[in-house]
């Protein structure tokens, strides 16, 4: 049986046949694993991104989120807190940009 006998054989079985075929020449190809691996390096390098994008203190103000560090006291003790401060924007036509809400979050050390 010629190859292109075999070809209309399976044509004339329907797309599963196909399908089938198909799926084992990628295997045997090695796509499979070739887009697995690629999708993993892919995903770990954004990941590695978005670590040092986190690190750089541009990457926050970018998005209206400011890191504060603010000093309580007593008169007695100083308690120091550090934190972020997240502001909300809206535009307004009439009077450009608006603070509509804000957040301040901290930890205190120790």
């Amino acid at each position: 049986m010629g190859p292109a006998r075999a070809r209309d054989a399976l044509v004339r079985r329907g797309e599963e046949a196909l399908g089938g075929v198909f799926d084992a020449r990628h295997f045997r190809l090695r796509h499979v694993r070739q887009r697995l691996l690629v999708s993993m390096l892919v995903t770990l390098g954004g990941l590695a991104l978005l670590a040092w994008l986190a690190a750089q203190p541009a990457f926050y103000a970018a998005f209206g989120v400011a890191t504060m560090t603010r000093e309580l006291t007593d008169g007695v003790t100083t308690v120091t807190e550090y934190g972020s401060l997240t502001l909300v924007f809206r535009k307004d036509p009439n009077a450009g940009w608006l603070i509509v809400g804000e957040h301040y979050s901290y930890k205190r050390p120790g």
